[in-house]
């Protein structure tokens, strides 16, 4: 989960191409700011990591970090039943 992609490929391809992940920021009112540009994670989805109920409750951070993780761990094939034994 990052600036460049929620997934490794799409983080690959646009760091191979030299993309910049920094743009103006548009997901609140930055003009009170000095700074108004940063990195915005875009398109992101906690669809089958997170339950509705968890959804609502935690910030953009929590979900970021679970959805990374449990994603490092599927990728690393240490997913679903090897975590419960």
């Amino acid at each position: 989960v990052s600036v460049f992609g929620n997934d490794v490929d799409a983080y690959y391809e646009k760091l191979l191409s030299g993309e910049s992940g920094i743009s103006l920021i548009d997901r609140f009112d930055a003009s009170k700011f000095p700074t108004r540009f940063g990195g915005q994670i875009r398109g992101f989805s906690s669809e089958g990591y997170i339950d509705g109920k968890n959804e609502r409750r935690l910030d953009d951070c929590l979900k970021y970090c679970i959805v990374a993780g449990k994603k490092a761990l599927e990728s690393a094939n240490l997913g679903g039943d090897k975590l419960n034994t």
